[in-house]
């Protein structure tokens, strides 16, 4: 009883000794509650399972495929901060990778991307520019915002 008990209730590690426990008293005559012996061992060691698979999701990290979702999201806000701070002052701002986000002429700028990445800000012609935003995990590896092309996957300012 009282390894259904335990494993009812989250404690699957002592669940399961319990249960085993439990299941050899029952065949010693010392006890007559297999069942309740048997569903708590059951439920320790589905318990311990889900555990496993729930600390194997957390600690993989997102996938490669969200990683360049979060740095498309990350280069289309950064860039649009570019783009607002180059039409106030008409000069290329300052922009880097800080903490978890962003600073452009001196603003913060929350990201989604929260792996190594850098930022860098490329003049294009005499108005022009070009942000490119590499980070480490995902597929493309780089995201591109050209001030006149917009948004490009595999950051192309170098070209540009």
């Amino acid at each position: 009883m009282v390894a259904f008990l335990t494993g009812a209730i989250g404690l699957w590690i002592v669940a399961i000794p319990l249960g085993h426990a439990g299941i050899v008293a029952v065949r010693r005559g010392r006890a007559t509650t297999r069942g309740f012996a048997v569903a708590g061992t059951i439920l320790g060691y589905v318990g311990l399972a889900l555990t496993a698979v729930l600390v194997w999701f957390l600690l993989r990290g997102p996938q490669p495929e969200t990683l360049d979702a979060y740095a498309h999201h990350d280069v289309v806000e950064v860039g649009n901060a570019v783009a607002r701070a180059v039409e106030q002052d008409e000069s290329l701002p300052t922009v880097e990778a800080a903490g978890e986000g962003y600073i452009v002429a001196g603003t913060q700028i929350a990201g989604l991307l929260e792996t190594q990445r850098s930022v860098a800000l490329t003049p294009v012609g005499d108005e022009g520019w070009c942000l490119e935003l590499d980070y480490v995990g995902g597929i493309e590896g780089s995201w591109s915002f050209h001030f006149a092309d917009g948004v490009t996957k595999g950051g192309t300012c170098a070209a540009a």
